[in-house]
């Protein structure tokens, strides 16, 4: 490994990703494998762009030789941004996969067990076709949660980085807070959240912050569409801080008025409750399911007129957009028996709707499992904010 200035991390820490990636590969037997999602290929190597679009591929083997293929105009990436010495390049007229299994045959033709990350967002089928042709009578493994035990758990210094995507996240939502007032638009809102997370130091996120009022807020995913904000309305804002594509994420609400309805005020409360359940019972041992199910109250939720219609939380880390989660290598759902260990990080997201009232209630924590029970990543408070 060569290091550099341009790691975000240290070399160290790199070379424990990479040992704990060839143990895993050990464990099955591999001889080498071919890796496509940009989330991976940035967890080992620090590679990172917003142009992964583009065909991009890792190869590790199991003596832990690595090379990538990318395209020309990326491989200044592979230069600047990561410790990996040796790359090949496509122009925009070439069929990458081409240009790999050139590669390939002349750098792992011994390898007889391949992993294929099969389940990427960004493997084209024609692409994973053309690779598993080539590949022909070789074993093939669908490698692509090979490495989820290692990036459940985050190191010390990931933890660290994490703090700082925390303060841009921060920042967004007391934008949201100071900014809300009847008369201004969403829009109005975003710019200042913007703004906010950008100048503390955040970069852009995977996914824009969700920003909506009145009845838009009961449309999952939505945000800001130029609307205007009126005495009555609830806003909901969830934001996703981001440095150095890690990312984590916190909803509040504001209610625009004198006296929220009872069902938004008593909402509030139960989301209150039952963060402060989730956070004392994650210690190191309970699954993700046992986790997912304390706050399971569908009695408690009919009587306030409110629906729950999402898993309790998600894991966070490193994130590409279309989304700015892990959960596709951890979530707190009913039956997922990962037990949790120490320095794993959530988003919980113990919110609800009230389709009667037309809203949302979102109040929510990015927190790390300690031994003593989860600890928030943020000082703001958890309170449902009334500007009159």
């Amino acid at each position: 490994m060569r290091e550099h200035a341009g790691l975000v991390f240290s070399i160290g820490e790199y070379q424990r990703r990479v040992q704990g990636a060839l143990q895993l590969m050990e464990n099955q037997g591999l001889d080498v494998i071919l890796l496509n999602s940009p989330d991976i290929i940035n967890y080992l190597t620090g590679y990172q762009t917003s142009g992964y679009d583009a065909f991009t591929l890792l190869a590790l083997d199991s003596q832990g030789s690595c090379y990538m293929v990318t395209r020309l105009l990326e491989q200044i990436n592979v230069v600047e941004r990561t410790w990996v010495s040796e790359s090949f390049t496509f122009q925009d007229h070439e069929d990458p996969i081409q240009v790999t299994e050139s590669v390939f045959r002349s750098k792992n033709e011994k390898a007889k067990k391949v992993g294929v990350e099969m389940d990427s967002f960004f493997f084209r089928h024609s692409q994973l076709t053309k690779i598993l042709e080539f590949l022909g009578d070789r074993q093939v493994v669908d490698c692509t949660s090979l490495l989820h035990p290692l990036r459940r758990v985050k190191s010390k210094e990931e933890i660290e980085l994490m703090k700082k995507a925390a303060r841009s996240t921060e920042a967004g939502i007391w934008a949201a807070i100071e900014s809300t007032q009847a008369g201004i638009t969403e829009n109005d809102i975003a710019a200042d959240v913007h703004h906010a997370m950008y100048k503390a130091g955040g970069e852009y996120p995977s996914v824009p912050p969700y920003i909506t009022s009145g009845p838009r807020s009961l449309i999952s995913h939505a945000t800001w569409e130029g609307r205007t904000i009126n005495k009555g309305d609830n806003v909901f804002v969830e934001v996703g801080g981001c440095f150095q594509r890690y990312h984590t994420a916190m909803m509040r609400t504001i209610y625009v008025g004198d006296k929220p309805p009872a069902p938004i005020v008593e909402s509030a409360k139960l989301i209150q409750e039952e963060l402060q359940i989730l956070m004392e019972n994650m210690k190191p041992g309970i699954t993700a399911g046992e986790i997912d199910t304390l706050t399971r109250n569908p009695e408690r939720l009919a009587k306030i007129g409110a629906t729950r219609i999402s898993r309790t939380g998600y894991g966070l880390g490193i994130s590409f957009a279309p989304a700015w989660d892990e959960g596709h290598v951890i979530s707190l759902v009913q039956g997922n028996s990962t037990p949790l260990e120490t320095n794993m990080v959530f988003h919980l997201i113990p919110w609800v709707q009230l389709p009667e009232l037309k809203t949302v209630v979102g109040i929510s924590e990015t927190v790390r499992v300690t031994d003593q029970g989860a600890e928030s990543f943020f000082d703001i408070p958890r309170d449902l904010v009334i500007k009159s």
